[in-house]
């Protein structure tokens, strides 16, 4: 049986008529973070990436995961290096445990102009050969047994619990975080609403329609990566609905920055008009980076 060949993780794209100009150092762009499923083998990141200009002699693009950066993508202004100066596309592949909590980010150095960035994960190849004999009591009208019907069960649950299909992902495409500095929740994209989010805010729909299983909700991740720029007092985000219900609340956010994470479940319905707020104490600047939310129950 094959769970899943091909899993989107990410994707989010630039705005090609201000795209943003190369910059000198190092910068963090755009982070993620997501569940790998049961046989997933490695994820592929294909980086779009603009030409650099004059600045800069080696352009650097990397895929960072869990803290480690992987295969790098070269550029520069003469073209000799891995892609030539022009609009290019090209792809990094990492290996990934299956049933993991996997958290990556992008990383440029020297004038790099990655653009857009898509990232999916594979699958191991199925196992489709044997080379054992046949059980001669098995034949064509053979009955499952009751430990065949339970083995397909146990492999189907794994399946529905560790899918991790998403509901939600956004990063900042730049190294310079969301931040703020009110005690009230505010939608974390507009940085501007606050209260019950109408449908015409900066939010999205959840839906979970046949989601679900026999006698069982809907599970999900919620999880944001972010900071408090200094200080004891600690910041909060939130998933709330059109009528005012918290659905999902971290709480706790302090000075270091990470992937902050709570679970809620969700019985399956058609769809649910939500926002993601963000919240900081009396006194400070809570920053964030990325939100990301998943079907995923352990």
């Amino acid at each position: 049986m094959v769970g899943e060949r091909r899993k989107l993780v990410f994707s989010d794209s630039s705005n090609l008529q201000s795209l943003r100009s190369g910059q000198s150092g190092t910068k963090d762009l755009w982070h993620g973070r997501f569940h790998s499923g049961h046989g997933a083998k490695e994820i592929v990141a294909e980086f779009g990436l603009a030409p650099m200009g004059s600045s800069g002699s080696d352009g650097q693009t990397y895929l960072t995961v869990a803290g480690t950066d992987t295969e790098v993508i070269h550029q520069s202004p003469t073209g000799l290096s891995d892609i030539a100066n022009g609009f290019s596309y090209r792809k990094i592949r990492h290996s990934i445990n299956s049933n993991t909590a996997i958290e990556w980010s992008c990383k440029v150095e020297d004038y790099a102009r990655p653009f857009s960035l898509s990232i999916w994960e594979v699958g191991d190849a199925p196992v489709d050969t044997a080379d054992g004999a046949i059980d001669p009591g098995i034949g064509l009208y053979s009955p499952i047994t009751d430990d065949q019907h339970s083995g397909i069960y146990q492999a189907h649950w794994n399946l529905w619990k560790h899918n991790a299909a998403f509901a939600h992902w956004w990063s900042k495409d730049t190294d310079t975080p969301q931040s703020l500095a009110s005690n009230v929740y505010t939608n974390v994209w507009d940085l501007t609403t606050t209260g019950n989010p109408a449908t015409t805010a900066p939010g999205f729909y959840i839906h979970s329609l046949y989601h679900d299983r026999v006698n069982h909700d809907v599970d999900y991740v919620f999880a944001v990566k972010g900071a408090m720029q200094s200080g004891v007092p600690t910041g909060s985000a939130q998933i709330v609905d059109t009528s005012g219900t918290t659905i999902a609340e971290i709480t706790g956010i302090d000075t270091t920055d990470q992937w902050w994470t709570t679970t809620f479940t969700r019985a399956a319905a058609n769809s649910q008009f939500v926002a993601v707020q963000i919240k900081a104490p009396v006194i400070g600047t809570l920053d964030v980076d990325a939100v990301s939310i998943y079907e995923y129950l352990a």
